[in-house]
């Protein structure tokens, strides 16, 4: 099996803000159809989840959704250096 590549990725800049509304992020055609990921803001809007960047991510095939994650980090939240003293 290869691997799959996407066909369409939204630029780097776009990838490493949080979302602040829904919007297709990647496209990856497979023999099945178009995968298509979605990000968006999260649902829980307490204090923490905003400054977390917290947000709801969806992998669609087609119409149908395939997976969805709820609170998921921006990508660069979790690869973000930690500074000590």
């Amino acid at each position: 099996m290869s691997p799959l590549t996407p066909s369409w990725r939204a630029p780097r800049r776009t990838w490493q803000a949080p979302a602040h509304s829904r919007a297709r992020y990647a496209e990856i055609p497979t023999p099945l159809g178009t995968y298509t990921l979605f990000r968006e803001p999260g649902r829980r809007r307490t204090a923490t989840a905003k400054a977390e960047a917290r947000e709801r991510w969806q992998f669609r095939l087609g119409e149908d959704t395939v997976l969805e994650i709820h609170d998921a980090a921006a990508p660069w939240y979790g690869g973000r250096p930690v500074r000590t003293r």
